[in-house]
C-alpha cells in the first residue's frame, strides 16, 4: 500500500498492523529536525488510523471464531474455553513515539543551547579578569603583590570606586551635591563630602557603589545611612 508517495508495509514483526515508513529501520535522535518530526508525525497518524481499522477487523474475526467454535463445540467444550481466552494485541501507538521522540530532540535541544550559554558565560568571564588584570595594571598595581588572578575584578571594582570618588570630590570641590535618603526637617543644601553629616546636620552621608558599578562603568552615588 501506498500513502503520500510512501509505502506502507505489514510484516511479521509488526503483528500485521502496518509500519510508517521511518519505522521500518532503527532509528535514534541523530538527524532529526523539527521539518523531519513533522513528517513523522504525519506519517504516523496515517499509521494509527490504519491499524485502528485493522484491530477491529481483528476483533471482528475473532469474535465470529468464538461463535463458530461454541456453535459446533458447545460452550462447556474445551476449545471454546481455549478461544475465549483469547485476544487481539493492540497496535503500536506511533503518534506516542513520535511525541516521545520530539521531547528527546527538545531536551537535547535544550542541553545544546544551555553548554552553548555556559561556554559564552565562561568565555565571558574569561574576558572579564584579563581586562581588570589590564585595567590594574594601568593604574601600577603589581600582580601577585597587590591583586591575583582570582581577585583581579574585585580588586579593580575597588580601584575603580575609589577613583571615581576623587573625580567627583575634584569635579565638585567646594560645593554641595545632593545625596539619596534626603529627608531633612529643613532648608538643606546637600553634602559637602568632607563632614559625615549634610549641610543641616539631620542625616551622615557617605559614598556608595551605585547598582551596576563596575571597573568597566564606574558608578558612585551619595546616600544617607
Amino acid at each position: 500500500m501506498e500513502i503520500s508517495g510512501k509505502k506502507y508495509e505489514t510484516t511479521y514483526f509488526s503483528r500485521g498492523y502496518y509500519l510508517p515508513p521511518w519505522a521500518q529501520a532503527t532509528r535514534t535522535l541523530t538527524g532529526l529536525t523539527p521539518e523531519k518530526l513533522n513528517e513523522m508525525e504525519h506519517e504516523a497518524t496515517v499509521a494509527d488510523e490504519l491499524n485502528a481499522g485493522v484491530y477491529r477487523e481483528k476483533v471482528k474475526k475473532l469474535s465470529e471464531v468464538i461463535v463458530t467454535v461454541e456453535e459446533l463445540f458447545g460452550h462447556a467444550s474445551n476449545a471454546y474455553k481455549y478461544v475465549k481466552k483469547l485476544g487481539v494485541s493492540a497496535p503500536p501507538n506511533y503518534s506516542r513515539k513520535v511525541a516521545e521522540y520530539r521531547k528527546s530532540y527538545e531536551e537535547e535541544k535544550e542541553k545544546v543551547i544551555i553548554q552553548a550559554s555556559q561556554k559564552e558565560d565562561a568565555d565571558a568571564k574569561i574576558d572579564l579578569v584579563i581586562h581588570a588584570v589590564q585595567y590594574l595594571v594601568t593604574h601600577e598595581r603589581v600582580l601577585a603583590t597587590d591583586f591575583t588572578v582570582e581577585n583581579a575584578v574585585s580588586k579593580a571594582d575597588d580601584l575603580a570606586f575609589v577613583l571615581e570618588v576623587e573625580r567627583i570630590k575634584s569635579e565638585h570641590k567646594g560645593e554641595f551635591i545632593p545625596f539619596n535618603g534626603a529627608n531633612c526637617d529643613g532648608p538643606c543644601a546637600g553634602w559637602d563630602m568632607i563632614d559625615r553629616r549634610c549641610q543641616c546636620g539631620n542625616r551622615r552621608v557617605g559614598f556608595v557603589a551605585g547598582f551596576d558599578h563596575s571597573f568597566l562603568n564606574p558608578s558612585v552615588e551619595a546616600e544617607a545611612y
